[in-house]
């Protein structure tokens, strides 16, 4: 194996664990930024956690995730789903919007349920853009 292949395939596992670090951060709704302040972090530091190659403060993240109470973790879990589902695949919610001319804070609403009645129309444009069921 190659150098540059094993840079490749080391990128890669960073991508991959990193991509569960933020899955895990959307379900304990604690921010990226915020974890600079609650890990005292330099920027330095932080741009290589959020790059995963500070895997030695990878526990503390997952410490914190682990202690985030069980009612913070059971919440809104359309809405984290739907966040897990566009990080998933690299996708903004403008990307959404734009593709199916729709509005932006629409979207929010209704995958937040902030409307009294489900528009079942656009939930099911949104599931065939994502191409994953995201509404129950």
């Amino acid at each position: 194996m190659s150098e540059l292949e094993r840079k490749v395939e080391r990128y890669r596992e960073n991508l991959l664990r990193m991509l569960e670090l933020k899955k895990g951060l959307i379900d304990a709704e604690i921010s990226l930024v915020s974890l600079k302040l609650s890990l005292n972090l330099s920027a330095y530091e932080w741009k290589k956690l959020v790059n995963g190659q500070l895997e030695e403060r990878e526990g503390e993240v997952w410490e914190l995730i682990k202690n985030t109470p069980v009612h913070i973790k059971n919440r809104d879990k359309v809405y984290k789903h739907f966040q897990k589902t566009l990080l998933e695949k690299d996708i903004k919610i403008s990307e959404i919007a734009e593709a199916l001319d729709i509005d932006i804070n629409k979207i929010i609403r209704i995958v937040k349920r902030l409307n009294i009645n489900r528009d079942i129309e656009t939930e099911k444009k949104i599931e065939n853009f994502l191409g994953v069921k995201v509404f129950e």
